[in-house]
């Protein structure tokens, strides 16, 4: 009779787990995948004929950027569905000069991403295109867009979005939506999230932290007459209630319970706020400067509503400040 193993039954290996094990030294070498975020590689043509000199790079650097500064466009917009190159919002822009070699991807990347004025319509404070278009550039690129001081996010329009499954999410990270009364309350906390998601990103993220935009709110400069000037200071005294007065509402105070991140959103608010006082003092400068009796009657407005508007601005934005300084 032979003696009991010493090794217990449920403690000794099984046939099938001696089948899967490895060796120790095993030859098999796994690949690894790529990464999904890392953006691809450039694809770098090589000359027809190696032998043959290129006259062009013979050129002063000097030369070739100006020809570069042709054939590359003055504004490059962004489309805010895709994220895509557009040029003038409906050619397409693809860079094709960025994959022909070394020296010329160099010094078109210095033009295209260092000087060039990128366009990139904030509607609605979505910006997940933009993150998109941000992640596919090399970091070569990124480095010399962090130099450019032409980057412009436009704020056209003050549109309330559908309320749809992304719009409750974005909800549920900010607060409660239920402790803000139907009606105008309920609008405003929405957009507030939309706000607060947007400033957020910006100062919490690195490379937003370190881009210098600046931003316009989708407004031409040149008027024909003054009533065109009083609706634009309309247009923006709507889009300053619609966004930024939000947050001096008590009720949207009271439903922001999570992601309570005020210094992370103070500086990129404080920038928002001091672009579209500006935008107001330049439009609020050419009607004072414009303003008469005779011309208030044949433009169809009322000295008393214009008034009212001035003076409801200037409460409002005072109240903002002095909500974004305490944090």
């Amino acid at each position: 009779m032979c003696d009991a193993p010493t090794t217990p039954r449920y403690a000794r290996p099984t046939a099938s787990w001696k089948a899967r094990i490895t060796p120790e030294r095993s030859s098999v070498r796994y690949i690894a995948r790529p990464h999904p975020k890392r953006p691809p590689r450039l694809l770098l043509v090589g000359p027809q004929d190696p032998g043959q000199p290129c006259f062009f790079s013979r050129l002063p650097r000097e030369l070739r950027l100006q020809i570069f500064e042709y054939i590359l466009p003055q504004d490059l917009f962004l489309a805010p569905a895709s994220g895509k190159y557009m040029c003038g919002m409906q050619e397409r822009f693809k860079p094709a000069l960025l994959h022909v070699c070394g020296l010329v991807r160099l010094e078109v990347a210095t033009l295209l991403y260092g000087s060039t004025r990128i366009i990139y319509k904030l509607t609605s404070f979505e910006f997940r295109p933009f993150e998109q278009w941000l992640t596919t550039l090399p970091k070569d690129h990124v480095k010399y867009l962090l130099r450019n001081k032409n980057l412009t996010m436009d704020l056209r329009g003050c549109s309330f979005p559908p309320v749809s499954k992304i719009i409750i999410e974005l909800c549920e990270t900010f607060g409660n939506r239920y402790l803000t009364p139907k009606g105008d309350s309920y609008k405003q906390f929405i957009n507030f999230c939309l706000l607060a998601r947007w400033t957020q990103w910006c100062g919490h993220h690195t490379i937003p932290k370190k881009l210098h935009w600046n931003y316009r709110f989708g407004i031409n400069s040149e008027f024909g007459s003054e009533e065109d000037t009083f609706s634009v200071l309309r247009s923006i005294h709507r889009w300053f209630n619609s966004y930024l007065w939000t947050i001096a509402q008590p009720n949207v105070q009271n439903a922001w319970l999570r992601n309570v991140r005020k210094r992370t959103m103070k500086r990129e608010l404080q920038k928002m706020l001091e672009s579209i006082e500006t935008a107001w003092n330049v439009h609020h400068t050419r009607m004072e400067d414009t303003k008469d009796a005779n011309t208030c009657k044949s433009v169809g407005y009322s000295a008393s509503a214009y008034a009212s508007l001035s003076e409801d601005w200037a409460t409002r934005v005072a109240i903002v400040k002095e909500v974004i300084s305490s944090w």
